[in-house]
């Protein structure tokens, strides 16, 4: 495969966009193998730098688009993929690249400065990813992991009422080059399957996350307020709602129960 071949000068990172390029060719490999990817995926890469990542998804998937912004690496990704004739290289800023409309997986190792942006496009986006596995500094996987790795947020919450999370990787600095100054993890992100039993309406979690994080705390009034009747203390004690708690304090289990009472996921 000409993907094999390495660049013969020193490719210029800029710090202001947040490169760290992974170090291991071992290491790239090890990671595109936890993204699980089969031949027949189309996978998106953003941030694809220096290729590291791009040349084992290009033996695991049935098509690559590499997205680069900076002329001098998009010029050296063209020149170590050409001939790879399942490997598309792209310069364009990946917040303003139109994404697939069908089927696709997302993986990659982020600029970190536009780490929210990034996710943000890729599950709530007009064309969310079937999958992701996303490169990111650890501190940043909490915002969207929420309970009970950090805060949960409007954010989170919107998110995981579209995708299952975990963490599958976690990666110290000296696996990059520069190194950065903090821990990185690779965050996986996984569409819910369809339930009707249990389904979650992603617009109306929308509305519920949106609602809850303008208030201080939550009480009874405003659970009533989101489901349309009254609440019992019976009816927090079965569902265990932590009244009195900051929203931010409040898994996305306890939300979900409150979201299957509410006569927006009733009405949508």
């Amino acid at each position: 495969m000409a993907g094999r071949k390495r660049r013969s000068g020193r490719i210029r990172r800029q710090p202001e966009r947040s490169q760290h390029f992974i170090r291991s060719a071992a290491k790239a490999r090890d990671l595109v193998e936890l993204a699980n990817i089969q031949p027949g995926d189309l996978v998106v890469e953003a941030g694809a730098g220096d290729g590291a990542l791009t040349e084992p998804l290009a033996r695991a998937a049935d098509q690559v688009i590499a997205i680069e912004k900076d002329a001098v690496l998009c010029r050296s990704l063209n020149e170590r993929f050409t001939g790879v004739s399942n490997v598309t290289i792209r310069r364009a800023d990946f917040l303003r690249y139109g994404l697939p409309s069908g089927s696709y997986r997302f993986v990659a190792n982020i600029p970190f400065h536009r780490t929210a942006d990034i996710v943000r496009k890729i599950t709530l986006g007009d064309r969310p990813a079937e999958a992701a596995h996303v490169i990111m500094a650890a501190q940043a996987a909490t915002r969207f992991l929420g309970q009970p790795h950090g805060p949960e947020s409007s954010l989170s919450l919107r998110i995981k009422a579209r995708y299952e999370l975990s963490i599958v990787a976690w990666l110290g600095p000296e696996q990059f080059a520069p190194r950065p100054s903090v821990n990185s993890v690779m965050l996986a992100m996984f569409q819910r399957p369809e339930n009707p039993v249990s389904r979650i309406n992603p617009a109306a979690f929308d509305r519920l996350a949106r609602t809850v994080f303008d208030v201080e705390s939550i009480n009874a009034r405003l659970l009533h307020r989101l489901t349309g009747r009254p609440i019992s203390s019976s009816l927090v004690n079965d569902l265990g709602f932590p009244i009195g708690s900051s929203p931010s304090k409040i898994s996305f289990e306890h939300w979900k129960n409150v979201l299957q009472l509410s006569k927006w996921n009733r009405a949508l």
